[in-house]
């Protein structure tokens, strides 16, 4: 099946010979798989201006691909279409990320494998489902894992060998159910230019199902707010630790938000296990437990081991934990009211360390 692997900000030397002014990037992507002379494109992003340039010449499978190296560039996509036993129908199959690693986590690891075989072989797994794949061009050594950089990203890391290549695959990931698992942060007034799909006139709520129910890629966060006097949502597959990997990438914004999608708690690695607090607010619920005589660090630990916590009120008055199996929206949040003898705490899924 016909995909294309993804590198972000990459200006890779082809020339073009077709480009396409106010494309956006699922136009371009189907365009060049209509096209047989399109073998790769590239897709740039100026604000609000944006161009489709499509490509003949393509980074050959080989030592020279090394030299050829794709220069930094703020904002851009390079696609390279690719011929994938087992590919999914996604906007892309993987990710490279080149001369980074993650580290103690090979599941499987295959010598004298090729780039793209070894890219198959994640595809193809059967002993265990793969989400990234490392592949060195010098010694033709594959490794397969089942963790990725934004769920091990505290191992994720510039390798030291300059041959290496990383590739995060988005076929793992589950299509969205009816009633999708997942729970929408806020996390303030940024902005970056990686936004993969863009909709115009729905609300912040609306724009967190669209990148809930996305399926085009994992959608991991979003942009909401107003660009020129319109309702603006923008969704990527990046989030926190995958932006700041780009310097100059975040930045203040006036008029956008940035929000970003915490895994469902259930299947969560217990190191993954967080929580975010809300001042001065108390649930409006019967806790299905109440403890005393512990420190707040006490009962938060508490919470975090009982898989039937969902959240906790902590009253610093009378020194007690209020455990709930429910918790509340980010957004919808009528249940919460305030109380200044209490923080609320409810438990969310965010790889690494959360701040908040």
């Amino acid at each position: 099946m016909e995909s294309f692997i993804l590198s972000t900000n990459a200006l890779p030397s082809p020339s073009s010979y077709k480009n396409i002014p106010g494309s956006s990037l699922v136009e371009c992507t189907r365009t060049c798989l209509e096209d047989a002379n399109c073998q790769s494109f590239i897709f740039l992003r100026n604000r609000n201006e944006t161009e489709c340039r499509l490509t003949t010449n393509i980074l050959t499978d080989s030592k020279k691909r090394q030299e050829q190296l794709l220069m930094p560039t703020l904002g851009t996509y390079y696609m390279e279409k690719v011929c994938l036993k087992g590919a999914c129908d996604r906007l892309f199959v993987a990710e490279s990320l080149r001369g980074m690693e993650l580290t103690d986590h090979n599941d499987r690891v295959i010598a004298n494998s090729s780039r793209l075989s070894c890219l198959e072989s994640c595809l193809n797994s059967k002993a265990f489902v793969c989400k990234s794949v490392e592949f060195d061009s010098k010694t033709n050594e594959c490794k397969l894992s089942r963790h990725d950089r934004f769920d091990r990203k505290t191992h994720f890391k510039k390798s030291a060998s300059a041959s290496l290549e990383y590739f995060d695959v988005t076929c793992p990931y589950e299509q969205p159910s009816d009633k999708p698992a997942a729970e929408i942060v806020p996390l303030g007034n940024v902005e970056h230019p990686y936004s993969l799909v863009e909709y115009e006139g729905v609300t912040a709520e609306e724009c967190g199902e669209l990148c809930v129910r996305n399926v085009l890629f994992p959608c991991r966060s979003f942009l909401s707010g107003r660009l020129e006097n319109q309702l603006y949502c923008g969704l990527t597959h990046q989030n926190r630790e995958g932006l700041v990997q780009n310097p100059g990438s975040l930045h203040a914004s006036r008029s956008l938000n940035y929000y970003e999608i915490s895994r469902s708690i259930e299947g969560c690695d217990s190191d993954d296990l967080h929580f975010e607090l809300v001042t001065g607010m108390t649930l409006i619920s019967d806790p299905y437990f109440i403890s005393s005589d512990m420190s707040p660090q006490e009962c938060l630990q508490r919470c975090k081991r009982d898989r039937r916590c969902r959240s906790v009120t902590i009253d610093y008055k009378k020194g007690s934990c209020h455990y709930y199996s429910e918790g509340v929206s980010a957004i919808a949040d009528s249940k919460l009211q305030p109380n200044g003898n209490f923080n609320y705490f409810e438990k969310i899924c965010f790889p690494g360390k959360f701040l908040k």
